[in-house]
């Protein structure tokens, strides 16, 4: 994945000389912008991590109440094909979850995120140091060569990028450094949410909801000894 933080705005830093210092400026604007997106990712993978959680307990939830309705239920209450075909989907579902868990602990959101949160605060720290260098006039070539390396090697030790949408979602949340305003400003911002809201929960949602709107299908409407 390119580098979305490529091509950003120019933080304004206050130098004297700000035509001499324009590649410093240029470099920690891109500093920010990064350890911005990676501060994001972290976040996102958190909750997407929380939402796998959430999304495995609840279909364990539904297999557990699934079982009990066709345990408790009065004879005559459930047909045999409505029983059957309840069974039939606590099965499937209960395949489903041990195929979900697997997947959802090779992604490994969790650790994802706490690497995200590692880069995001060395990066926080880099930024703070080159920060003061230009603002106390003590930057150098010299020195300048010296964080890039050391940006270089925080990129390459965390390897794992954050995605398009952290990008995106930071641009919305920083409007004036990339220069979003007016109704183009709350159009964006709502878009982003929207894609982020489904990057995290939109292939969980479509998981929770098919198993209880099945079962009702089955069973056609809530027995009377459950009103």
């Amino acid at each position: 994945m390119t580098d979305s933080t490529e091509g950003s705005a120019i933080l304004h830093v206050t130098t004297p000389e700000l035509g001499e210092h324009h590649y410093y400026s240029k470099f920690l604007s891109k500093l920010w912008v990064t350890k911005g997106c990676r501060f994001e990712a972290n976040r996102r993978l958190a909750a997407k991590n929380q939402a796998s959680l959430l999304t495995i307990s609840i279909l364990s939830i539904y297999v557990i109440a699934g079982s009990l309705v066709t345990l408790i239920s009065p004879v005559g209450t459930l047909s045999q094909s409505t029983i059957n075909g309840i069974n039939l989907l606590l099965v499937v579902t209960s395949i489903f979850i041990l195929v979900l868990s697997n997947i959802e602990a090779a992604k490994n959101h969790g650790l994802r995120a706490h690497v995200m949160l590692k880069c995001a605060q060395q990066l926080s720290e880099l930024y703070n140091e080159i920060e003061y260098l230009i603002e106390t006039k003590r930057m150098s070539i010299e020195s300048f060569h010296a964080q890039l390396k050391l940006y270089d090697k925080i990129i390459s030790d965390f390897s794992d990028n954050h995605d398009d949408i952290d990008y995106l979602y930071f641009q919305v949340s920083h409007w004036k450094h990339f220069k979003i305003s007016g109704l183009r400003g709350y159009a964006l911002t709502f878009r982003r949410r929207v894609e982020r809201f489904r990057n995290i929960w939109g292939y969980y949602l479509a998981m929770l909801l098919p198993p209880p709107v099945l079962f009702l299908v089955l069973v056609g409407k809530a027995p009377s000894w459950l009103a």
